[in-house]
């Protein structure tokens, strides 16, 4: 009976511990990407012409890490939430979507269509366009 006790106390401890865990992840906010290095610097139109050459290679050089991307603004969106996507003009009808979360205070710099700007984030892959996620504002060239 006394090793029952030890086994189901040690499970709830686990079980504690686990959801915890889970809790801190969770509620986990993103890495400020802004403030990091880039690992890679480069244009809007190339990153999409090396991504529809060859998405293998591309994805071995791009996927998941922090690139900072030189654009034309193309579009402009806003969630209801308040977070930004701006498509960066690329070539053969694809761009490169920019998602600015929440943290970011884009109503101070929101750019406009048509203006040169530099975002740094995270490279997520190639759908339709190529996607930036927890993208930042670098500088507004003008």
């Amino acid at each position: 009976m006394k090793k029952i006790w030890i086994i189901i106390i040690s499970l709830v401890v686990v079980a504690a511990i686990g959801v915890a865990i889970g809790y801190i992840m969770f509620n986990k906010k993103p890495a400020n990407l802004a403030d990091k290095k880039p690992d890679i610097v480069i244009d809007a139109p190339s990153l999409v012409i090396d991504y529809s050459q060859n998405m293998g290679v591309a994805d071995s050089t791009y996927l998941n890490k922090v690139i900072e991307v030189s654009g034309v603004v193309e579009q402009t969106s806003k969630t209801a939430e308040g977070a930004v996507t701006i498509l960066l003009t690329g070539v053969q009808g694809s761009g490169v979507s920019c998602n600015i979360p929440l943290k970011e205070d884009v109503k101070l710099v929101e750019p406009k269509i048509g203006d040169s700007i530099v975002v740094r984030g995270q490279c997520t892959g190639f759908l339709m366009d190529v996607v930036l996620s927890n993208a930042s504002f670098v500088e507004k060239k003008k």
